[in-house]
């Protein structure tokens, strides 16, 4: 929880996650960047650092009534804001100015992500990809949204990462390796 940001060989130190009150889980889980910002996937939801400013711009919690929520992961499409939580997928309005305001964050119960402790997301333009593992299966789950229209993927085996190379997804599993384009 305590960050470094090493520009034009300067180390600039961000301790408040670490320095914070907040009891329970500070852990950065996964960090997004976009537009000259870093989001934060922590154990209490999102922190947005600005890396010109090299500070805490925001924080969002996403839980009920603004409690905490644990964020696996962030995507970014061109109009919406994604993150993975244990209850599925939360989505926001791209440009909001009500990110900090938990009930713009809504629960995603229509797709084939409804409910799934989605852990790992990727983007591109306005698609994304989503990963979770069903316990009850015991299989990586992947979920692809292209032009807002979920489609289903399963396989054997434990999620390790899902990550985006060039123009393709690579997802990766204890069992193997998968390659996607969307």
């Amino acid at each position: 929880s305590n960050i470094d940001i090493i520009c034009n060989d300067r180390t600039y130190n961000i301790s408040d996650i670490k320095r914070s009150t907040i009891s329970g889980d500070k852990q950065i889980y996964n960090i997004h960047f976009a537009d000259r910002k870093a989001y934060l996937a922590t154990g209490f939801g999102i922190v947005v650092l600005d890396l010109v400013r090299h500070e805490i711009a925001e924080t969002y919690y996403l839980g009920e009534n603004g409690s905490y929520e644990p964020v696996y992961d962030i995507a970014i499409t061109d109009t919406l804001l994604l993150a993975a939580t244990e209850q599925g997928l939360r989505l926001a309005p791209r440009g909001s100015n009500r990110l900090h305001i938990a009930t713009t964050w809504v629960l995603d119960t229509l797709s084939a992500l409804a409910y799934k402790p989605v852990r790992f997301l990727q983007s591109d333009g306005n698609n994304y990809l989503a990963a979770y593992y069903d316990t009850d299966a015991q299989m990586a789950r992947l979920a692809c949204c292209i032009n807002g229209v979920t489609g289903p993927f399963s396989t054997p085996g434990q999620i390790l990462s899902l990550q985006k190379s060039c123009s393709r997804y690579i997802l990766t599993l204890d069992a193997g390796v998968y390659l996607f384009n969307l």
